[in-house]
């Protein structure tokens, strides 16, 4: 069960290609067995991508934008109590932005989605293909909801391993 439990998901992201498609086209950062992810879409317009929230075929975008060719540090939180996924954008150990959604507008249902062992890194979400230009780094999944102090705590350091709730870790 994803959405009856806190969770938190970090990693670092830098769309540097200039393939990286057409205005509008989604890629997928990450996905959780198809249940939930977090999304980046591209704006021409701005030389820009815009990051939501996924879940299942249901997708959020926000206004949260990440710039060709930057560094940026995400979190996703989900506090199972409060009801909300909270992305935080982190560049250079400070929390820049962050939007918040509610389970009823990414459409949790009952909270008794099933979770394979499986996760998605960096493809077109469209098409399920890794296609994804640019660079990944420290994909982080805690089996609890990380607070703000603790994002900036974890910022721009490797984790030991034994930090608590981390459920997977690739440096």
């Amino acid at each position: 069960q994803l959405f009856g439990k806190d969770f938190s998901v970090q990693i670092y992201v830098n769309p540097s290609m200039n393939e990286m498609g057409e205005n509008g086209t989604s890629y997928s950062l990450f996905d959780v067995a198809g249940v939930f992810g977090i999304t980046m879409t591209y704006d021409a317009a701005n030389n820009q991508y815009l990051l939501g929230a996924k879940i299942g075929d249901n997708t959020n975008t926000t206004t949260l934008a990440i710039p060709r060719g930057e560094w940026r540090h995400l979190t996703c939180v989900h506090n199972a109590a409060a009801g909300t996924t909270t992305l935080y954008v982190t560049k250079d150990g400070e929390l820049q932005q962050a939007a918040v959604f509610t389970d009823q507008q990414l459409d949790a249902g009952d909270g008794n989605a099933q979770v394979e062992a499986k996760v998605n890194l960096a493809y077109l979400s469209d098409y399920e293909q890794p296609t994804f230009k640019g660079f990944v780094d420290e994909f982080r999944f805690f089996t609890r909801a990380l607070s703000e102090r603790d994002i900036l705590r974890n910022y721009n350091h490797p984790l030991a391993g034994s930090e608590t709730g981390l459920a997977l870790y690739w440096p």
